[in-house]
């Protein structure tokens, strides 16, 4: 009986318990069906949609309202109220509000009775533009110039015709950038316009025919994954010895095949282009420049630690300098292949770079130089220059003391140019070796720089030709006193100056006496040459003092000609004021002595410099300087003297309100007055020249 008992209460128990659990889990489950609701969309696993397509969201259940409320977020911008709900799903219809471009998150979130935002899904949403583009900008730039002469005397006696005028320029710049898909374009422009013929981008090359307005600059940039096209005023190469950033106007393309290869061409114009003809700059195949480099990172996980790189050149030519350039040029062509090595640790404590390079150059007959005579031609050369650069650090910020911390660093430098080296597409100076070493480090503020280069040319030993050695030492010192000492603000600050020295001392002499050369002893270069600067500045509240010294010594010691030496000291102290926010006013004093030892004569020049600057308004200031200077012999032989005067008022002026102003601009008239007059006992000379002008300009920036 009590068995039957027990058991009945037993399963009376078990089945309220399992009443119990089932009430739980039905409960639970509508609260895990609640905070797990799944929300899809119909842009899922799409790149980009266009920015009238509408978006559509389907949720897994109905959001009951002790569960809060949903709420879609594109960007920062809230796009719930646009959403209409139809069910489980939520339209959003863009005829009224057009998506805006470009890429932005979609995010929905359930926002609870409390206030908590549960984010339930994300999307990166990418809106294309008309044309299919999933972004594009435009951003111009114009700017104006007025620039005057309205009196003078007396007239410029190279353009007498040009003594007063009103000279205009504008230039403007424009910016396009467009992505589609993987494809990325952009492009820049630079357009220059003048209204003097004389100031003509081209003038120099075009003279009267040259345009007013005229293409300084363009740039198109295509870009798809690892691979690059340009098309424009371009440059490349990264080899000191074969072609080196060459920048002209052509076409370059660089492609990354994988982590560890990458190549790039270039086909550029032998020298600077501008303008609207030649827009590729390759219309002639003689005055050309082809390059192309290959390079090899061996480390994967490591990009730069251990590069290898192979660079080829072949260019070519024609007598032509840069659109504003002026030499005498002569028609060449060069060939090569060149290498470098780049390694380094990833903490950069040791760093190598090396390179090799040989070059073929030709120097072709060229009818122009030639003029009808009949000249030896230049044989075709092979040479070759290599360079080591190895760079180590030592101690990088050690804590030798908790204020004190210590770096220091080193650098060894070898290179050597063979001779009649010549390359077209970098300026390399041929028959030259040379080393150096730089030491460089600081404790604290302290910093301090020690180099020695060593260097000699005539590297073939050609008895019938001069050879030189230099040896050249630098040394820079900058100490902050006040650092150094705790003084970190204050009065204390302003007493401790900042100190900094410099030396440099130069040696250049010959080896040798070179035969059959028509060369006697006075002839071969011995002079070292010495130079110490020293500067000290102090700066407190309103007030800065600085004072300068710098002393030069020549030494000649070549046969006939030791006592030719030459000795300049220079003491120099400045003093600048700001005693209000609206004047600035300043005092240059400078004392110089040359001394010419052969001549036994003594000059000194005594300058003096006065400016101030005054601001009364925000967009109004005046400033003016007057400078005097006088130059004396001791005997009295020669005077020198010159005094500058310049007046200027500036008026600086913006149309429209707010941040984004319609133009900017400023309007200026200058005055300015020189006198000088020279007299010279020796010569019975007493000349003396007075100059005025006053000048106007106005600038104007549009956009």
């Amino acid at each position: 009986m009590l068995n039957d008992n027990l058991r009945g209460t037993i399963m009376r128990t078990g089945r309220a318990i399992l009443c119990l659990v089932a009430i739980l889990l039905v409960t639970m489950a509508g609260q895990v069906r609640g905070q797990d609701l799944i929300v899809s969309a119909n842009i899922d696993g799409r790149a980009s949609i266009s920015r009238y397509e509408p978006l559509v969201l389907t949720l897994s259940d109905p959001i009951q309202a002790q569960q809060g409320r949903l709420a879609v977020f594109l960007g920062e911008t809230d796009l719930t109220a646009m959403f209409t709900p139809v069910g489980l799903v939520l339209h959003y219809h863009p005829e009224l509000l057009p998506l805006p471009t470009g890429p932005h998150d979609l995010i929905v979130y359930r926002v609870t009775d409390d206030h908590r935002w549960v984010e339930l899904n994300r999307w990166t949403l990418r809106v294309r533009l008309p044309g299919g583009f999933e972004r594009a900008g435009f951003d111009p730039g114009l700017s104006l110039s007025n620039k005057g002469q309205v009196g003078t005397f007396p007239a410029p006696p190279e353009q007498p015709a040009h003594r007063l005028y009103q000279d205009f320029s504008g230039q403007f710049d424009a910016t396009v950038h467009l992505d589609r898909r993987a494809w990325s374009l952009q492009a820049q422009a630079n357009v220059v316009g003048v209204s003097y013929q004389n100031e003509a981008l081209r003038f120099d090359e075009q003279q009267e025919e040259a345009p007013r307005v005229d293409l300084s600059r363009y740039l198109v940039k295509l870009e798809r994954g690892a691979a690059q096209v340009h098309l424009g005023h371009v440059s490349h190469g990264r080899h000191r010895h074969l072609i080196a950033n060459f920048a002209s106007r052509g076409t370059a393309a660089e492609l990354r095949l994988g982590r560890h290869l990458d190549v790039s061409v270039a086909a550029m114009n032998g020298s600077r282009v501008v303008g609207w003809s030649n827009p590729l700059g390759l219309n002639d195949p003689s005055h050309r420049m082809l390059s192309g480099t290959l390079g090899l990172d061996l480390l994967k996980n490591h990009p730069g630690s251990l590069r290898l790189e192979a660079s080829y050149v072949d260019g070519s030519v024609l007598p032509r300098t840069g659109f504003n350039q002026g030499a005498v040029v002569d028609a060449e062509k060069s060939g090569g292949l060149g290498g470098r090595l780049l390694a380094g640790m990833r903490n950069q404590r040791l760093r190598l770079e090396a390179g090799f390079a040989g070059s073929r150059f030709t120097n072709p007959n060229d009818p122009t130089l030639a003029q009808g005579q009949d000249l030896v031609p230049v044989e075709p050369v092979t040479r070759y220059a290599h360079y080591v650069d190895l760079a180590v650090s030592v101690l990088q910020n050690a804590k030798l003391t908790p204020a004190l911390p210590a770096r220091l660093s080193g650098r060894v430098r070898h290179e050597r140019v063979d001779p009649l080296y010549r390359t077209v597409a970098a300026f390399v100076r041929p028959d030259v070796e040379q080393q150096a070493v730089e030491i460089e480090g600081g404790l604290g503020p302290l910093q301090g720089q020690f180099t020695h280069t060593r260097s000699e040319d005539n590297l073939d030993g050609l008895a019938s030709i001069l050879k030189t050695k230099t040896r050249q030492h630098n040394v820079n010192l900058t100490l902050p006193t006040a650092p150094l000492l705790g003084a970190s603000g204050g009065r204390a600050a302003s007493v401790l100056p900042r100190l900094s020295y410099s030396l440099n001392t130069t040696h250049q002499f010959a080896t040798e006496m070179p035969a059959e050369g028509g060369f006697s002893a006075s002839h071969l270069p011995d002079q070292r040459s010495t130079q110490h600067n020293g500067t000290a500045d102090w700066a407190g509240n309103g007030w800065r003092v600085g004072y300068r010294f710098s002393h030069a010594f020549q030494d000649n010691r070549q046969e006939d000609r030791e006592e030719a030496d030459f000795l300049n000291v220079t003491n120099g102290v400045h003093l600048g004021l700001s005693p209000w926010r609206f004047l600035d006013v300043s005092l240059d004093v400078s004392l110089d002595r040359a001394e010419n030892r052969a001549t036994e004569r003594i000059d000194r020049t005594r300058r003096l410099g006065v400016r101030a600057a005054l601001r009364p308004l925000s967009l109004l200031s005046f400033s003016a300087s007057v400078s005097p200077t006088r130059t004396q012999d001791d005997d009295l032989i020669s005077r020198r003297t010159n005094n500058s005067v310049h007046l200027e008022a500036a008026w600086s002026f913006s149309l429209g309100s707010g941040p984004q102003k319609l133009a900017r601009g400023q309007v200026f008239v200058r005055y300015a007055r020189r006198e000088s007059r020279n007299r010279d006992r020796t010569f019975d000379l007493d000349q003396e020249n007075r100059t005025w002008a006053v000048n106007t300009g106005v600038s104007l920036t549009l956009f």
